[in-house]
């Protein structure tokens, strides 16, 4: 099962606003069970492909690959990015409202830092 079959929404963009024209990643907003799961038994992500989820500290105890996690503000600015590697406790970040799980090296890849802003897009 692929990290995108399991959850029923379509994926909705979520995009740099400072870059409007650019659909920075095809998201998977977890709900429900699905946020208690989260990537846990999947795979992996295809590239430009992330799961949002409604927290202020992840895990990748039982995960099998790398990650990139983007911690977001409860108005949407990236406060911070770290990679991590499976078998790990993410920090709380207090601040956070959602956490941006993406494949490892997509963060970079697609230029997201702290300070920028992204928006979901319906």
């Amino acid at each position: 099962m692929t990290a995108l079959g399991q959850y029923r929404q379509p994926p909705m963009p979520l995009i740099d606003p400072e870059r409007p024209d650019t659909v920075v990643i095809r998201l998977i907003e977890a709900r429900g069970l699905s946020s208690l799961q989260g990537l846990l038994g999947q795979r992996g992500l295809p590239p430009a492909t992330g799961m949002l989820l409604r927290a202020k500290e992840v895990h990748t105890v039982g995960m099998h690959f790398t990650i990139d996690v983007v911690y977001l503000s409860a108005r949407n600015l990236v406060i911070r990015v770290a990679t991590m590697a499976p078998g790990r406790i993410g920090p709380l970040v207090l601040k956070a409202k959602w956490i941006l799980e993406l494949a490892e090296g997509e963060a970079a890849r697609l230029g997201i830092v702290a300070g920028t802003t992204l928006q979901r897009v319906s």
